[in-house]
């Protein structure tokens, strides 16, 4: 089941990937220089054997879509463009928590999970949570003290 739950993973994150470097709310914006490097323009024409009627539109600035079983890449777009980690890391923590099952068991918020910035769901230590609510909490709302405790249970640190 989890095999079938990768490509939905990295649709989340592919999504996201616009917004991992976004700037912040009042920050200035600035123009690339001159020496910045170019990005690859979206291919203008898809295979002949793809209906382009029935792809969607990239918004992202990089795309990558890979078979999950045979690895082979499928398409991409900028895919060695540098990104910014922190959600494609808490989507990999999700699906390692997934994999490793046992998402009715009870896990206690430790001191040390608490100890993270920016988004926070303000868990306090002591308190117990079911690895599934936990789980959905990481998905839906990406708190990184919930990644953080769902990390720790799961690899002990």
């Amino acid at each position: 089941m989890i095999r079938r739950l990768l490509p939905l993973f990295c649709a989340i994150a592919l999504a996201l990937a616009p917004h991992a470097g976004a700037a912040k709310r009042g920050a200035k914006k600035t123009t690339p220089t001159a020496t910045a490097p170019r990005k690859k323009e979206p291919p203008q024409a898809y295979p002949a054997e793809l209906d382009e009627a029935a792809l969607p539109a990239i918004a992202a600035g990089s795309a990558l879509v890979v078979d999950a079983e045979s690895g082979q890449v499928l398409f991409d777009f900028n895919a060695d463009e540098p990104r910014q980690v922190a959600s494609t890391q808490k989507l990999l923590t999700a699906l390692i928590v997934a994999e490793a099952g046992d998402l009715e068991s009870r896990v206690r918020v430790e001191p040390i999970d608490t100890l993270t910035e920016p988004t926070k769901l303000y868990l306090k230590p002591g308190e117990i949570y079911r690895r599934s609510d936990l789980l959905r909490i990481l998905l839906v709302k990406s708190m990184n003290d919930v990644a953080r405790c769902l990390a720790r249970d799961n690899a002990g640190s």
